[in-house]
């Protein structure tokens, strides 16, 4: 049984059960005027006392605040009546019997449900056919035009899909199977809804997948289901410190020295996470896979190595004060030992673990790192002076989308004639997990950004003109999937410096522009964009002084902030041209 549905009931609070047991203070279980078992009927407990008894005895919202559509879900599995006891019609099975629903959460589930519309056409293919499962209905109404989204992302436990109608049998307005960035394959669907038109929902699974979940619906502007920026910043406007954040990618089984290093080479430090609504900012826009898809992830929690175990001694290494924990229940627990550095969960959540297991990286940043603007290759280094910036959407834009926005931009999807240059922007863009479509488990794909490679006439070639020459595809590609290209792997090897084909309308939510002339800027030292540079400029470099690849203090591109940098911006100082 899903605990999840007492949980949501939890939420109600204690003054709802104490308002409803005082309005409803004989047994609800039993009255016929309460209502049928097997629909949501606005009271607490339903007409039949054997099967309100059962339900109840699982959840006590039921009989306490009010008998909803779980409850009634409960009485499909749980009670002989209407086809109970292990299946049966459910009261919202048929699109007819579609159950009026507003904004909020709903908790629902299809077991027992049949499948009852039609196929999902083409355009909705993910890539795992058109048949839609045994679903359930819900019937949506805004009383204002505004945009409808419509949920079970990370609130399922099956392969979930949705859909959007007005009428039955009616016109299709929105589909999905899996929700960018939702766990287990639940799903995210929005569209725009207009005053006084009923839609309706569609909930149902891929294949023959049923299960329990709750339905979430929201009106308003949509927010993307994933992070849209490479290194988001957790404001001083939104109660935070100002800081960036990123996840990157280290190799499999890395040690906690190696993750220190990659972060030192990003001028950055491990994130320390010291309360609560921190945590909530990197759970929610940093995106930390779980450790089956990526292997662990580190941040900067260490405990001494003589440290009192399980739970004493532990220490951030940015020298912050650990004044504010966050393990997993039963963590730290030193097993098996030693267990001395700590790692995070995609929730926010700690574990102790031992080293040598990592295989992503919480960074953090006081000061922009300049990596969202793009990072040069530079000729000093052996490049081509290019410079290379990644590029989160939201919505997801198909490759023919994304070229179209490079190119207005002023560059193009990026061209990678090199092995050189292929390696170095996997090497210095591509460990941004961020970009990564990161799989639920060790075994699906793991779809990167886009790039400007086609396929013209049966032969490979970048979008300049140039072959492709070597062999750059992943193991087993390209498979014929389709006449364009993007960084891709499978097997839980995380993000590869290789490519796979792929159809052109299939939607993806990253990829990089080149910038041909390096995207010059004539007074870089102006760091704060006032067309002059001064003091706030030098405090800026100063700032990042030391080990700093790719953030804006680097002038000369040395992967250092030092005093040749310094010299440049006083070369600068002044008004810029």
């Amino acid at each position: 049984m899903n605990t999840g549905f007492n949980l949501h009931r939890a939420a109600a609070g204690g003054l709802a059960i104490m308002l409803a047991s005082a309005a409803f203070a004989g047994d609800p279980c039993g009255d016929p005027a309460a209502g049928d078992c097997f629909a949501g009927n606005g009271t607490p407990g339903c007409d039949d006392a054997t099967c309100c008894a059962a339900v109840c005895a699982i959840d006590s919202f039921c009989c306490d605040v009010e008998w909803d559509a779980a409850c009634a879900g409960y009485a499909q599995e749980s009670c002989d009546s209407g086809g109970g006891g292990g299946g049966g019609d459910l009261p919202n099975d048929q699109c007819a019997d579609a159950i009026e629903i507003g904004e909020g959460d709903t908790p629902y589930t299809t077991v027992g449900a049949t499948p009852d519309g039609p196929d999902l056409p083409a355009e909705c293919d993910e890539g795992f056919g058109v048949a839609f499962g045994p679903d359930i209905w819900y019937a949506i109404t805004p009383t204002e035009d505004t945009g409808i989204i419509v949920s079970t992302c990370g609130q399922a436990d099956y392969d979930t899909r949705l859909a959007a109608y007005v009428g039955c049998g009616g016109v299709l307005v929105a589909c999905n199977d899996d929700g960018a960035g939702c766990p287990d394959y639940s799903s995210f669907m929005t569209f725009p809804g207009l005053a006084g038109e009923t839609y309706l929902i569609r909930v149902g699974g891929y294949g023959t997948a049923t299960g329990n979940g709750t339905l979430s619906v929201t009106f308003g502007d949509a927010p993307p289901p994933y992070p849209t920026e490479i290194t988001p910043q957790w404001t001083v406007e939104a109660g935070g410190n100002g800081h960036y954040y990123a996840n990157l990618r280290i190799p499999e089984d890395s040690t906690f020295a190696d993750a220190q290093a990659l972060a030192a080479s990003v001028g950055a430090e491990l994130a320390s996470i010291t309360s609560p609504e921190e945590a909530a900012f990197v759970s929610d826009f940093v995106r930390v896979s779980e450790p089956g898809a990526y292997d662990r992830c580190a941040f900067g929690l260490v405990q001494e190595p003589d440290g009192f175990e399980p739970g004493g001694d532990w220490y951030w290494t940015s020298g912050e004060t650990l004044d504010w924990t966050n393990w997993r229940a039963g963590e730290p627990n030193d097993n098996p030992s030693p267990e001395d550095f700590g790692e995070l969960y995609p929730n926010g959540e700690w574990n102790d673990c031992f080293d040598g297991d990592f295989g992503q990286v919480v960074v953090e940043w006081e000061a922009d790192p300049g990596f969202a603007d793009g990072i040069v290759w530079e000729t000093a280094d052996g490049g081509n002076g290019h410079r290379y910036q990644a590029v989160i959407t939201y919505p997801q834009v198909d490759w023919n989308t994304a070229r179209q926005l490079a190119e207005e931009a002023g560059g193009h999807l990026v061209t990678l004639e090199t092995d050189e240059e292929r390696l170095w922007v996997a090497d210095n863009l591509g460990i941004f997990l961020s970009l990564w479509e990161q799989p639920a488990s060790t075994f699906d794909a793991n779809r990167g950004p886009l790039v400007g490679l086609e396929n013209v006439g049966g032969v490979w070639q970048w979008i300049t003109g140039e072959p492709l020459v070597g062999d750059p595809w992943y193991p087993g590609e390209p498979s014929g999937d389709g006449p364009v290209g993007q960084y891709f792997s499978l097997n839980g090897d995380g993000p590869t410096p290789l490519f796979n084909d792929l159809p052109a309308d299939f939607p993806m939510w990253s990829y990089i522009i080149e910038f041909d002339d390096g995207g010059s800027d004539p007074c870089p030292a102006d760091f704060d964009g006032d067309g002059t540079v001064g003091g706030s400029d030098f405090g800026f470099l100063l700032t990042q002084w030391g080990a700093c690849g790719g953030c804006p203090g680097d002038l000369d591109g040395n992967g250092i902030v030092e005093g040749p940098d310094l010299g440049l911006l006083l070369v600068q100082w002044g008004g810029c041209p």
